[in-house]
């Protein structure tokens, strides 16, 4: 205006659009340690004076493959994106980049999370002994494949046995792939417990279950002759007449081999003491006796045989006839018989005189002449008569 006061105005005049020449800003918000195989959340908060379009993020382990991907937008100025750790112990390095809608783009520096911590132990399966039952001194393949995410550093085994045996914890040697193996022959009969130790080369360690395996015994009970045979087990197990076999002319036969062979008849006859009568039975008890028949001489074995038991106990007698054995491996003498009744134990001539048996014990014999004397000395696998005038039981010194 003039002193007058006169006006004057320009049209309306422009400079156009205002230029937005201000980056997004980015603060890195990711915490915590990167685990193999196991979620991991990068975080930032990311502002602009106009507005964020969009955030991404690009990272790597190591000297390895960049991912580069888009972010989540939460809520208010908060981005993040959820990863699956890949199985690696390198760094995790990442840088997080964002753009307005200029577009004016922001990005961090190389950011890390340091070394990626492995906490996977290794997985152990296919777990086995080959064979699971084993006859003694021969031996059982332990096996097991162990994989890990990184690096296996050590496979062991740890094995317990029976009484004698010295527990076994060694190293376990690869076989091929992730395949590791055991290889130990075992002399004492009974039942082995396994499991298989590991750990990795970041010392994480995993310890499978308890295992199992058997080592048994064959044994040979008697030698038949040809004709009848009066048999016990020169053991304290009780046998079926399935792990029965023949050894004949040095050929190892089973029993239903034996049979079809003509070496032995196939029936066992037992004698019933509460029936004072004879039966076929498939199953021998200790301390009881048993008649077969053989063809031709031969050797009578057993095998699966588990730890035996050894004491002084020998059988229960009833009233009335017994077929006896001793079921040790060695002779025991009548005089080293004892016998129990009514809570009181007696040697045999004073169980004699006391009218608890008869004084004379039968034996077989098995040579031709076949047939029965008295016997003063009880043989391991060889049976007898005895017969007591009540219950009673009947031990060993």
């Amino acid at each position: 205006k003039d002193n007058r006061p006169n006006w004057q105005a320009t049209a309306t005049l422009n400079r156009g659009l205002v230029l937005d020449n201000d980056p997004p800003v980015i603060i890195d918000t990711t915490t915590g340690n990167p685990t193999t195989g196991d979620p991991f959340t990068f975080g930032a908060t990311i502002t602009d004076n106009i507005g964020v379009i969009t955030a991404y993020i690009e990272y790597w382990n190591g000297t390895g493959t960049h991912t580069n991907v888009s972010m989540t937008h939460g809520s208010g100025n908060s981005y993040t994106k959820l990863i699956t750790v890949p199985d690696t112990t390198d760094i995790l390095y990442y840088i997080i980049r964002a753009k307005d809608n200029r577009p004016n783009w922001q990005a961090t520096a190389t950011l890390n999370r340091g070394l990626v911590i492995d906490n996977d132990p290794p997985v152990i399966t296919n777990i086995d002994a080959t064979p699971q039952s084993q006859l003694i001194n021969g031996y059982v393949k332990l096996k097991a494949t162990v994989t890990d995410n990184i690096n296996v550093n050590t496979v062991k085994v740890n094995i317990t046995g029976p009484v004698g045996f010295t527990p076994i914890n060694t190293s376990m040697t690869l076989e091929s792939g992730n395949n590791y193996y055991y290889n130990q022959s075992y002399s004492i009969v009974g039942t082995y417990n396994y499991n298989i130790w590991t750990k990795d080369t970041s010392n994480n360690g995993i310890k499978s279950s308890l295992y199992q395996f058997e080592i048994f015994a064959e044994l040979q009970i008697t030698t038949l002759k040809t004709g009848w045979n009066f048999v016990s087990l020169p053991f304290n197990l009780t046998i079926p007449k399935t792990n029965l076999f023949i050894i004949s002319g040095g050929t190892r036969y089973t029993w239903s081999h034996a049979v079809t062979d003509n070496i032995i008849l196939t029936s066992i006859y037992n004698w019933t003491r509460s029936k004072q009568n004879y039966n076929i039975t498939n199953t021998l008890y200790p301390g009881e006796g048993y008649w077969m028949y053989a063809y031709s001489d031969c050797a009578l074995w057993a095998t699966n045989l588990t730890p035996m038991i050894t004491n002084d106990f020998i059988t229960q007698l009833k009233h009335n006839w017994s077929t006896v054995g001793v079921p040790i491996g060695s002779s025991v003498s009548k005089n080293n018989l004892i016998v129990s009744y009514g809570g009181s134990d007696y040697n045999w001539t004073e169980a004699v005189a006391a009218g608890l048996v008869v004084k004379d014990i039968f034996g077989w014999t098995r040579t031709v002449p076949q047939g029965y004397f008295i016997a003063d000395v009880l043989d391991p696998g060889y049976c007898y008569w005895i017969y007591a005038y009540v219950d009673c039981t009947l031990k060993r010194t």
